[in-house]
């Protein structure tokens, strides 16, 4: 009886301990998602009034951009961000007039790749903070490139902000690639009806960019919780398409030796963000039950089993002691 009981107080023990840690798991994912999504509202925020800003001052040169950007202070604030930019919608036919107006403050001003025949093209004209990395984007056509091409035309058509998929940054590519995402929000003519698409197109000045790599994103946003050397969840981001095609962006490093056991527990969160879905999936630890859960399931086993055995001990003492008496009263 006594062990039948310590197995039923075991068993709702143990229901009530994966209930507590499902609870705390639950709760860490939604604190960890919650900060990813005002992290991204901020870039929403921020890409609009940069829109705003130029759709106001269409003729704005470099040096005012940066001043616009230095204001923002990305790199205390928006740790992940590798640069605020803005890409100029281009016509073959004023291509030598916007050149000509860029090289006033910057004559070593160029387009690459050479615009050749392009009736149409998309030029970074100001990114900032200008490191070394980014100087490698400024003046490039942004066109020339499948996936930022159709980013830039559906932003462009759809009047919204929007997020791209994973891309290669042109920072990243005479080094190890990493994931990166582009977004990005259209810059229309002050006070230009967009009531249509052919209205949008005739009227876009251009698009104010952010370029995230995840990694630095990831670690500036959710800190010690993605640290190798603290993390008690395995962390993974993915990007989900209108078509449901999921793509890795991020994973976490973890101490060494370290992976998800039997016993893991998960919890996914989607975050519809800019015309797509980013997925975050929430793995535990070894550590995390350790660490978040209780002892008193095996605490209850162990003193149960010590308990039941001292009182069947107890009660081998009594039986044995009143058959001893028995039989000395019959002799």
């Amino acid at each position: 009886i006594c062990l039948a009981l310590t197995y039923f107080f075991y068993r709702h023990q143990m229901e009530d301990q994966r209930q507590h840690l499902l609870q705390v798991l639950d709760e860490r994912a939604k604190h960890s998602v919650a900060r990813i999504e005002k992290r991204l509202h901020s870039y929403q925020q921020i890409l609009e009034d940069t829109a705003s800003l130029l759709m106001l001052k269409p003729d704005l040169d470099d040096r005012a951009f940066k001043a616009h950007v230095d204001r923002l202070q990305l790199e205390n604030r928006f740790p992940g961000t590798l640069g605020l930019s803005f890409t100029r919608a281009l016509t073959k036919a004023n291509l030598e007039a916007y050149l000509a107006q860029q090289r006033i403050s910057r004559p070593w001003f160029d387009i690459h790749p050479p615009p050749g025949k392009r009736e149409s093209l998309a030029v970074v004209t100001f990114i900032e903070p200008l490191t070394l990395q980014n100087r490698k984007i400024l003046g490039f056509d942004t066109s020339v490139e499948q996936e930022r091409a159709a980013l830039l035309v559906h932003t462009r058509d759809q009047s919204q902000l929007m997020v791209s998929g994973v891309i290669l940054l042109v920072q990243d590519q005479d080094g190890k690639p990493s994931p990166a995402v582009l977004i990005t929000a259209p810059v229309y003519a002050y006070g230009a009806v967009l009531d249509t698409v052919e209205a949008r197109r005739r009227h876009l000045l251009g698009w104010s960019n952010a370029s995230l790599r995840i990694s630095d994103f990831i670690h500036g946003v959710l800190g010690e919780d993605v640290s190798a050397s603290s993390s008690r969840l395995l962390i993974r981001l993915f990007d989900v398409d209108a078509g449901g095609k999921t793509a890795l962006l991020f994973e976490n490093d973890l101490p060494d030796n370290t992976r998800p056991d039997t016993n893991a527990r998960q919890k996914t969160v989607d975050i519809p963000f800019a015309g797509r879905i980013w997925r975050v999936e929430f793995t535990t630890l070894p550590s995390f039950d350790k660490h978040a859960g209780h002892h008193w399931p095996h605490e209850t086993a162990i003193l149960g089993t010590l308990g039941s055995i001292l009182l069947a001990c107890v009660l081998w003492l009594v039986i044995h002691g009143r058959n001893n008496a028995l039989r000395l009263s019959w002799r």
